[in-house]
């Protein structure tokens, strides 16, 4: 009697069968070494949105004037909003802390603060995020596949990315009840400049400390509304824009699923060089449109964190709104800019968009009053896109790269 072998069914990709461990595991590697790359350019654009843009040369920075809240802090009225010091600690001189308008750009700003605090300005800040990626991470790919689960989506190659999106940003939005203690010290560790001889800077542990004894747990979430926003907002953006541009470099149609193949050396495992080309690419241009977009929630948060680590009474914190910051950046912004004013500095905007330009001079200058002042906004923005393509374009290559390797380990047991 002839018995008839039916060929079993292909088995579905390795890489698609993602565990939680393999989430924690891959997670972390990948967000650590992207901050370790990336944290100089961190440092730099906290930097710059902390400070306040110096009216001779655009684009140049000093001391950020006081915000609202800081003027009863000191005699003068004068505390830099991005100068994190504890009581006994005194305000570094302005020699180490400025931004001038001969450093203004990215490249000798970042020779410069390399001058004055070493080693110090490329780890400042990395200890907490580093620490706090991990578990972190590992609920974020955890929430984000769980909803993808819940979605009928495949979580390597969704049919929908409508709704990848909503699980991107849901995993963001769920996430920053983590993150925004990690990116309270970060950015007020960050903002911390070379201390004056004889004094030793806080550092990371030093900052956490001296929050936790003046303010508890609360301290630790101030702008915990505008990070949710804006890690909601990003992570559903990346995430979109990540699967649609590796599909579309894949010569595949950008919101369809790809062919599925179970070949060791298929075209689609991250192992492959062309592949991994891909997914380097596709991550750094989905990390710098998951940056650009939200990035005035970005600047506003930094500011709302910073002020909240300035020196003042236990369990007072300043109480600030997220109006309050923008509008001050706004304002900083026109100041700034005010000096700069000439005809041609508008008339070409009205031009290009065929509408008739003002004849009064008064209201040209209001007029480029109100378009400068939405710079501020801005304003950091060069090394963030910067920072966000490279450290999301190592962060994903990492991750997937793990996944599928962990992944064939599992299946090879």
């Amino acid at each position: 009697m002839e018995v008839e072998v039916r060929p079993l069914p292909p088995d579905k990709p390795a890489s698609r069968e993602l565990s939680s461990t393999t989430d924690f595991v891959a997670g972390w590697l990948g967000g650590a070494l992207g901050i370790l790359i990336c944290n100089p350019l961190e440092v730099y654009k906290i930097r710059l949105q902390t400070s306040v843009p110096s009216s001779s040369r655009v684009g140049s920075g000093r001391l950020p004037a006081s915000l609202p809240h800081q003027q009863s802090l000191t005699s003068s009225g004068e505390i830099s909003s991005r100068v994190l010091l504890s009581q006994s600690t005194p305000i570094a001189s302005g020699t180490s802390a400025t931004l001038t308008a001969a450093r203004a750009s990215v490249r000798p700003t970042l020779r410069a603060l390399w001058e004055q605090e070493g080693w110090r300005f490329l780890t400042a800040g990395a200890a907490a995020p580093i620490l706090g990626l991990a578990f972190i991470d590992s609920a974020f790919f955890g929430i984000y596949g769980r909803a993808m689960s819940q979605l009928s989506q495949d979580r390597q190659d969704p049919a929908m990315l409508s709704r990848v999106f909503v699980a991107g940003a849901t995993a963001g939005a769920c996430c920053a009840l983590l993150q925004t203690p990690v990116e309270v010290v970060k950015c007020a560790a960050q903002a911390e400049p070379k201390p004056p001889p004889g004094r030793t800077a806080l550092g990371t542990f030093g900052i956490a400390r001296m929050i936790f004894a003046r303010d508890g747990l609360r301290g630790f979430y101030v702008g915990g509304l505008v990070t949710g926003v804006r890690d909601s907002i990003s992570s559903g953006i990346f995430f979109w824009a990540y699967f649609a541009i590796r599909r579309t470099l894949r010569g595949d149609k950008a919101f369809e699923p790809s062919p599925t193949s179970s070949a060791q050396d298929s075209p689609a495992s991250p192992t492959s060089p062309a592949e991994l080309g891909r997914i380097l690419l596709s991550g750094a241009i989905a990390g710098t449109l998951a940056a650009v977009v939200p990035y005035p929630l970005d600047i506003v948060k930094t500011r709302l964190q910073v002020a909240g680590a300035q020196p003042h009474a236990p369990n007072q914190a300043p109480k600030l709104s997220i109006r309050q910051v923008a509008n001050q950046i706004y304002r900083e912004s026109q100041q700034a800019r005010s000096s700069g004013y000439t005809h041609n500095r508008t008339s070409w905007m009205f031009r290009l968009a065929n509408l008739r330009y003002p004849t009064n001079e008064l209201n040209r200058q209001q007029l480029y009053a109100r378009i400068t002042g939405l710079k501020g906004l801005a304003r950091g923005l060069k090394p963030t896109m910067v920072s966000s393509a490279a450290g999301s374009a190592v962060t994903i290559g990492v991750f997937e790269v793990a996944c599928y390797m962990l992944s064939q380990q599992n299946v090879a047991v």
